[in-house]
């Protein structure tokens, strides 16, 4: 399947952040972007026939056209359960986006739920939006919650003693593609062990400082809770990068794939300001 951007669309004021945010980052990788909003008898915030649901999402994909010239945009109303038709869609896409916000944003339902299972079983990295825009899809309301400016740092989660290449790599990817500088925030040990850490660290980051010479790097080695640091730095990031581990649950030949969220990536995703991008890794 070709790359693509998915963004998940519900109705929700977070939703339609997400896909503003979707539309630029779609544009700016030259990638197409697809809309997909999951409707059913419960859930039908566009209205409970084909009809009603297409007539919306042609609405909301002419306004994103009309403020990203050139975007190539396709909208799509499918009937079922939310989750797993989005999980379904990652599988071929670049990213999936989604939005949520608020307080206990993990919690809340019923969109919080949708959140955990689809991180439970996309196979692609995701990408959560936590905006405060009011601003609707498509219309270029400057409130939507919008990609930072070019230079705006990258923020990346490492454990330097379990490194991760494919979270890594996105990060690194990210800043190389929005001209942005990469801020590595590891540790949370000891005082005394943080000359270890950071020797840990820039030997971890040494060969993708080769392979992504134009890319600035600031490592920040801290001390107590990474999550605090991580969540400091969101404020004024274009986003945040974290990992999430890929386990395989059952018996050989009938398993599951599920996700284990560590208690930094968890932290993140409940307060962290703006984007969050969430990279499976095994």
């Amino acid at each position: 399947m070709s790359s693509t951007v998915v963004a998940g669309l519900d109705g929700s004021a977070a939703a339609t952040d997400a896909v503003e945010w979707a539309a630029q980052e779609a544009a700016s990788r030259a990638l197409p972007l697809r809309l997909l909003h999951v409707w059913n008898s419960a859930v039908a915030p566009f209205g409970h026939t084909p009809a009603a649901v297409a007539k919306r999402l042609d609405a909301v994909a002419e306004g994103l056209r009309a403020a990203h010239p050139g975007l190539e945009v396709t909208a799509e109303g499918v009937p079922g359960h939310p989750a797993a038709e989005l999980c379904a869609a990652s599988g071929g896409a670049d990213l999936l986006v989604l939005g949520f916000g608020g307080a206990n944003r993990l919690t809340r339902r019923p969109a919080a739920s949708v959140v955990r299972a689809v991180l439970a079983r996309a196979e692609g990295p995701l990408v959560l939006v936590s905006g405060a825009g009011a601003g609707r899809a498509g219309t270029g309301d400057a409130r939507a919650s919008k990609p930072c400016p070019a230079q705006s740092e990258v923020v990346l989660g490492l454990d330097a003693s379990r490194p991760c290449d494919e979270v890594i790599r996105y990060a690194f990817e990210a800043a190389a593609a929005h001209g942005a500088a990469l801020r590595v925030v590891h540790g949370g040990n000891p005082p005394e062990s943080a000359a270890a850490e950071a020797n840990g660290a820039d030997e971890v980051l040494r060969l993708w400082r080769e392979r992504f010479p134009t890319v600035p790097v600031r490592t920040e080695c801290v001390v107590g809770r990474p999550v605090d640091h991580l969540v400091d730095a969101s404020a004024d990031a274009s986003m945040v990068v974290v990992g999430r581990r890929i386990r395989r649950a059952g018996r050989p030949g009938n398993s599951v794939r599920t996700a284990s969220v560590g208690p930094v990536t968890r932290g993140v995703l409940h307060r962290a300001a703006r984007v969050t991008v969430v990279v499976s890794h095994r």
